[in-house]
């Protein structure tokens, strides 16, 4: 299966927000998001819409 992008968005923050401390999932709240990734400062997700 091949996806296409259809948009992409970037956020900036004010400091001393702390991006990587702030999506960590320290309590093991995995389950929320099961399928969201976070890895070379960049959070890959996705979400469905109708």
């Amino acid at each position: 299966m091949a996806l296409r992008e259809i948009h992409r968005f970037m956020l900036t923050l004010p400091e001393p927000f702390n991006f990587p401390l702030t999506v960590a999932k320290p309590a093991g709240w995995h389950w929320s998001t099961p399928r969201e990734v976070f890895e070379d400062g960049i959070l890959w997700s996705g979400m469905y819409v109708r």
